[in-house]
């Protein structure tokens, strides 16, 4: 009896070890693999978003198909109003032109 509970108090505390060890290894590689903000990258994406949707927007001013309708709306959609002045009003001027294209035009 005695040694029954001697070895089951030997394994509890082995499997306590275990689980602590892998925990810490799953830290430490967690924070190997944590990836810095750069806010220049941010702002570079920023402006690819938007020349995406400057492009978009003029092939549906071409085109007036719901491809291309559903391709500039979904690419205006992308920027974000948050990430600056500059990106919220040039987001609100991409969607107006596409209402415009939608309100004189029927979509082919």
């Amino acid at each position: 009896m005695q040694l029954s509970k001697k070895l089951l108090l030997a394994f509890t505390s082995l499997g306590l070890a275990l689980t602590v060890s892998i925990g810490e290894a799953d830290a430490k590689q967690a924070e190997q693999t944590q990836v810095k903000y750069n806010a220049y990258d941010y702002k570079k994406s920023l402006d690819e978003k938007v020349m995406a949707a400057k492009q978009a927007v003029n092939k549906l001013k071409r085109d007036k198909t719901i491809k291309s309708h559903r391709v500039a709306q979904r690419a205006v959609n992308r920027i974000h109003e948050t990430a600056g002045k500059s990106y919220a009003a040039e987001k609100k001027k991409l969607q107006k032109e596409i209402d415009i294209v939608l309100k004189n035009n029927y979509l082919r």
